[in-house]
């Protein structure tokens, strides 16, 4: 008898010596988990350190941040050091780069009809454009574009465009003629050329400057912080604020990377691609009027503003194109973007 209950006790504490080292087992593997290294996830865009769509990465990572606890870490590749924005765009929808801003235009060869968001002359005001954007139209375009594979996080700004050539203009018809730069890809230029009699000419741009410099284009559309940073004023003087185009970007995640995050790393990059965005929008707006100042008091910069009535000539301009833009974009589109003028 003694020897059977000896017999129990030893059994009792192989046991319990058993399930101690899988308590133990599971407690240093829980504790390495949590220690592991964060998910890594790489974001590019096309301009330096310090510019707006720079210090919108820069919240977009410390949101992300903050959100996930640390789990996931955005890394910023400013400058277009990943590769030019049609060559990233591209690497997003193949999961092979997580994140990229980049203007709608770029976006064009998955979703044509984005090219609504820069039409020259349609819109008339910021209220308008964002009413088209943050609205049903904006999301019809994001569950488009979930299907060729990119997730939009947010619709940040790009700027208000103006008129930047190396000779001067003042009036429509003086860009007669002109080469005028047009985003690879995008249905813009086409619209351009047939406002103002212009020629267009695809230059990507990382090579704006060189591309004036050269005498490739005369001229193009941009915003004042873009001119500035890029310093083209020095190629092409003479800026016209004839406003003709206000742009958005679109910071998206690849398909391929935002279904491999679980649930609450999702909903994380989400709500951290609105609130960066909604803040980029802000930074976007003050860098713009800093930038025009700045540019107002370069000598070697000539800014020209229009009266009221020169403007009107200039806004004019898009009859020229209304009939091919009600054709490219149909009828119901275009007359949805004019009924939000306020």
């Amino acid at each position: 008898m003694y020897f059977v209950r000896k017999k129990r006790n030893a059994t009792r504490k192989i046991v319990w010596q058993f399930f101690t080292a899988i308590l133990l087992i599971l407690a240093i593997g829980g504790a390495a988990y949590a220690q592991q290294a964060p998910i890594v996830l790489r974001y590019s865009h096309n301009q330096k350190t310090g510019h707006p769509y720079d210090i919108g990465a820069q919240k977009f990572a410390e949101l992300v941040a903050q959100k996930t606890g640390g789990k996931v870490k955005v890394e910023i590749y400013p400058n277009s050091v990943l590769g030019v924005s049609t060559q990233v765009v591209d690497a997003v929808r193949m999961g092979t780069v997580d994140f990229i801003v980049e203007h709608t235009a770029t976006f064009e060869g998955y979703e044509k009809g984005l090219g609504v968001f820069g039409v020259p002359g349609l819109y008339s005001s910021w209220d308008q454009f964002w009413s088209a954007v943050d609205g049903d139209i904006g999301k019809e375009f994001e569950e488009k574009l979930e299907k060729k594979g990119f997730k939009v996080l947010g619709w940040q700004r790009n700027g208000w465009y103006h008129i930047i050539t190396n000779k001067r203009v003042q009036k429509p018809s003086d860009l007669k003629g002109f080469k005028f730069r047009g985003k690879p890809g995008a249905i813009m230029g086409t619209i351009t050329d047939k406002m103002y009699g212009t020629v267009t000419v695809s230059v990507d741009y990382s090579e704006l400057y060189s591309a004036l410099q050269l005498g490739l284009v005369n001229g193009m559309v941009q915003n004042v912080t873009n001119i500035r940073d890029t310093t083209i004023y020095e190629a092409a003087p003479y800026i016209l604020l004839a406003g003709p185009l206000y742009a958005t970007n679109l910071l998206v995640v690849s398909m391929k990377t935002y279904q491999k995050l679980p649930k609450e790393f999702q909903e994380a990059l989400l709500e951290a691609g609105h609130e960066a965005s909604l803040y980029e929008r802000k930074v976007s707006e003050e860098y713009e009027q800093r930038d025009l100042e700045w540019l107002k008091n370069n000598p070697k910069v000539f800014v020209t503003e229009l009266s009221p009535e020169e403007k009107a000539e200039w806004d004019a301009a898009f009859k020229n194109a209304e009939d091919f833009v009600y054709q490219y974009f149909g009828k119901d589109m275009i007359d949805r973007i004019k009924a939000l003028k306020k």
